[in-house]
């Protein structure tokens, strides 16, 4: 092999760049490329592979060096595609003093119907001691014409490791969007959706009139950096006395003092109220039911709209089962996405709970870690609906906030282990000991989408049969609507198959695609799920290459 000259300010060291021949290896379709006079041999088995099958990429010094040497390699297309053809590569390989090999492995996918080819780029070689380098080099790898049968088009992707911020999973920015949350900022985690929560009285401030304005705002606050809007309406909190509208109407409702502040709600269980309150979450629905929203809470009901009067007293009296089931009837008719009611139901009215989980409910739990919530309330929740999770969403809020401690940690793994998909920080900076468990956490929340095999035909008359290979490796399912599409060219098909629903496993989708519509021709086939980012590597714009396919 020949050499390509490597140069310090104080001596010569030469280093050569070579692919170990397969033992199947042709070595007249190796591929050469001059490189100022010098030569890089670059060669691959051209053999038909349909499965993945890997030859070793040798990166080699002529002659020790007694100092650390950097080596960035990097794959680029060119008519070869990367997660099609092959798989890519970027990496910066380090050898140490007197080392003078090391081997890569480059994976093949699946050939064209005609020969392709992709290059291998050998850049910024750095010695910096002696603030060494070389120009950049490159070579070329032919993929050989595939001879695939139809039916038999293979392709296995490569999944990806790590959070990714999916619609309805992970991380909760709360009262701020990702632009202010200090944990968004600084880039320790990425969010898909900005929770908060409204006072009653700031949206409806006179009977059957309605102020959106707060809502509005911080929806659009969401809309602006890309995430999803959950929100809560709230009877009372600390700073607010209750929906003042209702009680300056003559309406009757309670009294009652939190900590010594007068606090009033009116009466859930009459007639004229309850009239009213409806027409309020018709009003409500109307404007936000279908902005495509993460969840709602049910939350019109107790302190901070948490269906419980801690601290309250007296107690007023809570709505009936017949006032929950007009109220709650009244948000499922306007607002498609997830609606969540609080834990604290499970505890005050066990009856109510029980319709809520029949009704399809998720449910949400505003005092995560709190000694109390994990070793007495949360037991009951999930011994009360053991299967919610299967058909509706578990979030989580702290009590408190995250802190460096046994039993953050025991409270990180419980919502791993029990189905929760997305939680909160209330956006105070999650502290740095905690960061690399709350990351993983992350990693695990919701759904999960991998796609570990899709198989096609390699050509096609009006009806493309395509199978895919799902698994889904997070602790929940998807629970909006979400069908798996399929891009040929630039048409895309939806093949009506459903991701909501699909729980943590295994499933194998059979398609057929119908090509009304399409040209013939040679076209790229990709898959994707809408905003649903998939795990594996390949993502432009949420498509994924799997393969090409000719239609006739």
């Amino acid at each position: 092999m020949r050499n390509l000259m490597f140069e310090t300010l104080e001596h010569r060291q030469l280093l050569s760049v070579g692919l170990q021949p397969h033992p199947f290896v042709d070595l007249a379709r190796t591929v050469v490329t001059p490189v100022q006079a010098k030569l890089v041999h670059v060669s691959i088995a051209p053999y038909l592979i349909t499965t993945n099958t890997t030859a070793n990429l040798t990166v080699n010094l002529s002659t020790p060096v007694n100092r650390q040497i950097s080596i960035t390699v990097f794959t680029a297309d060119r008519t070869a595609q990367a997660n099609i053809n092959y798989l890519p590569i970027q990496k910066t390989i380090v050898f140490a003093p007197n080392q003078t090999s090391i081997t890569i492995p480059v994976t093949v996918l699946q050939g064209n119907a005609v020969d392709s080819w992709f290059a291998v780029n050998i850049t910024h070689v750095v010695d910096k001691a002696r603030r060494a380098g070389v120009a950049q080099r490159i070579a070329f790898v032919v993929v050989p014409a595939s001879n695939v049968p139809v039916g038999n088009q293979i392709i296995k992707p490569v999944e990806l490791t790590g959070m990714m911020p999916n619609p309805n999973t992970g991380y909760q920015t709360f009262y701020e969007s990702s632009a202010n949350d200090p944990n968004t900022r600084n880039g320790t985690v990425k969010s898909n959706t900005y929770y908060t929560r409204f006072d009653w009285s700031d949206i409806e401030p006179s009977l059957g009139n309605y102020n959106w304005t707060p809502i509005d705002r911080e929806y659009a606050a969401a809309q602006a950096v890309g995430q999803k809007f959950a929100l809560r309406i709230m009877p009372f909190e600390d700073g607010n006395a209750g929906p003042s509208a209702y009680k300056n109407a003559g309406l009757p409702g309670f009294s009652f003092s939190v900590q010594g502040v007068n606090t009033w709600v009116p009466d859930y269980n009459n007639p004229t109220v309850q009239s009213h309150i409806l027409k309020f979450i018709n009003a409500l629905g109307t404007r936000y039911g279908n902005h495509n929203l993460d969840s709602v809470d049910i939350g019109m009901v107790g302190r901070w709209g948490e269906m419980h009067y801690y601290q309250c007293s007296p107690q007023p009296p809570r709505p009936t089962l017949a006032s929950w089931q007009a109220i709650v009837n009244a948000f499922q008719s306007h607002f498609s996405c997830p609606l969540l009611v609080n834990t604290d139901a499970v505890e005050t009215q066990p009856n109510v709970w029980n319709w809520f989980m029949s009704k399809g409910l998720g449910w949400r739990d505003d005092g995560w870690s709190e000694s109390w919530e994990m070793n007495t309330l949360l037991p009951t929740v999930i011994a009360a609906a053991p299967n919610q999770w299967k058909i509706a969403p578990v979030i989580l809020e702290p009590s408190g906030t995250m802190a460096n401690s046994a039993a953050w940690t025991s409270a990180i793994q419980w919502a791993i282990n029990n189905h929760v998909s997305e939680f909160s920080n209330k956006s105070t900076t999650i502290p740095t000991a905690l960061l690399p468990a709350v990351q993983n956490m992350i990693a695990k929340l919701g759904y999960r989408f991998v796609l570990t095999q899709a198989g096609h035909d390699s050509i096609a008359n009006g009806i493309l049969n395509i199978n895919l290979h799902w698994t889904n490796k997070g602790n929940a399912p998807c629970y909006s609507n979400q069908n798996v599409l399929i891009k040929i060219g630039n048409k895309i098909i939806d093949c009506g198959h459903n991701l909501k629903g699909f729980l943590p496993g295994s499933r194998i989708d059979n398609l057929a695609v119908d090509l009304t519509g399409i040209n013939p021709g040679n076209y790229t086939v990709q898959v994707g799920a809408g905003p649903i980012a998939l795990a594996i590597q390949g993502n432009v714009g949420n498509w994924y290459n799997i393969g090409t396919v000719t239609v006739n």
